[in-house]
């Protein structure tokens, strides 16, 4: 799920599995909508999906985006 903290706005997906590509379709969305001028924070927990490759090489190339994680303990966010 994404939130828009602007406009209050929400964007989510629901998929069957979590697999890492479903993830990396949600962060092509959220890409393709944000304003080019504006940074992505993306606040997620420690769920190997997130850790993959193909994930990691993604946010590597997209300097705006900002990973926070979760403490491994938390669980508010699942």
């Amino acid at each position: 799920m994404a939130l828009d903290i602007a406009t209050g706005k929400i964007t989510g997906k629901c998929y069957g599995r979590q697999r890492a590509v479903g993830f990396r379709k949600f962060l092509d969305e959220i890409e393709a909508t944000v304003p080019r001028d504006l940074d992505v924070h993306l606040v997620m927990d420690n769920y190997a999906t997130y850790q993959t490759l193909l994930i990691r090489n993604w946010l590597a190339r997209r300097s705006r985006s900002h990973v926070q994680l979760t403490p491994t303990g938390s669980s508010w966010l699942n």
